[in-house]
């Protein structure tokens, strides 16, 4: 009974927006003998921490969840855990990826300076194949797990979820394979054409379509089933995606569906996140914080 109540009352800290104090409540019902409030507890706290600072953390949480739903045959929150795994993996991956950056050859360089480059370049590397095998592996995994569960809900977070990590590939791509910097022009679609030889700039839009086909997909079986909230996540994230690729006018239109679709909602965390985006489209992009310095420390681990 006392779980049931500090469950509430983490939940309600949660939609207040002080997520400080609700993940302190929420870590103590990670040791609660009930499974199901356990479960609910670690599901809230992988939206509540930190992705890059609290990575290790959050492996545990999803390890633990995955554990408990094998243990009790439960397919539905299999395949939740393991697509909520393979989302975090892939931030961290891009991570990997902008310190292996610092590490690659100029174009004018024949060697590495020093062997401890090459092996820092290795390792990171080697960690890399081997994250977005297993991103991948999950992934795959997840939607099997979602189809067996036979859950119209689940599977409209399944896709929710994966869009994001085809999004991280996209953007840590771009940054990867720059060729050059363009100053004359606005941000803009021209720009990337000018930014990247043609094979790169085909597989960034291969990324970039899996990622909005995966929201359009998510978008139809949540409007099947009437969950207005969830379609209005879609919107966002989808609104985001066409800012990120400077399709301005998509994303303005998509905003639009956002604001009819989102009148009435309770969802305060979708509530804060519209005001986010709404000042993002009105500026373009132009306000989006650095947070290279904030997370370098939390990048190579």
């Amino acid at each position: 009974m006392e779980d049931e109540k500090l469950l509430k009352y983490a939940i309600y800290l949660m939609n207040a927006g002080n997520k400080k104090e609700a993940a302190k409540a929420f870590m103590v019902l990670v040791s609660s003998k009930n499974e199901e409030i356990k479960l609910q507890a670690m599901d809230a706290l992988l939206s509540i921490l930190d992705q890059i600072k609290d990575y290790k953390v959050i492996m545990t949480l999803c390890d633990n969840a995955i554990n408990i739903s094998k243990t009790q045959k439960r397919m539905d929150n299999l395949a939740y855990f393991q697509m909520r795994k393979a989302s975090t993996m892939s931030v961290k991956i891009g991570g990997w990826k902008y310190v292996r950056k610092t590490y690659k050859l100029s174009p004018n360089w024949f060697n590495f300076s020093t062997e401890e480059d090459k092996q820092g370049y290795k390792d990171f590397d080697d960690k890399i194949k081997q994250g977005e095998k297993e991103v991948d592996r999950l992934c795959i995994e997840s939607l099997k797990n979602a189809k067996v569960a036979d859950n119209k809900k689940l599977l409209g977070m399944i896709y929710l979820y994966r869009a994001p990590i085809w999004q991280n590939r996209c953007s840590d791509l771009k940054i990867e394979r720059m060729l050059r910097t363009i100053r004359f022009l606005p941000e803009c679609r021209l720009k990337d054409l000018l930014r990247y030889n043609k094979k790169d700039l085909k597989k960034i839009n291969q990324y970039f379509s899996k990622s909005i086909s995966d929201l359009f997909t998510a978008i139809k079986i949540f409007k099947e089933i009437g969950d207005k909230d969830s379609v209005s996540y879609c919107y966002n994230n989808l609104t985001n995606c066409y800012l990120h690729s400077y399709r301005y006018v998509q994303a303005f239109f998509t905003f639009k569906k956002l604001e009819s679709n989102i009148k009435g909602s309770k969802d305060e965390e979708l509530l804060r996140n519209y005001e986010k985006l709404k000042d993002r489209l009105k500026n373009r992009n132009k306000n989006i914080p650095n947070y290279v310095d904030e997370y370098k420390n939390y990048m190579t681990t």
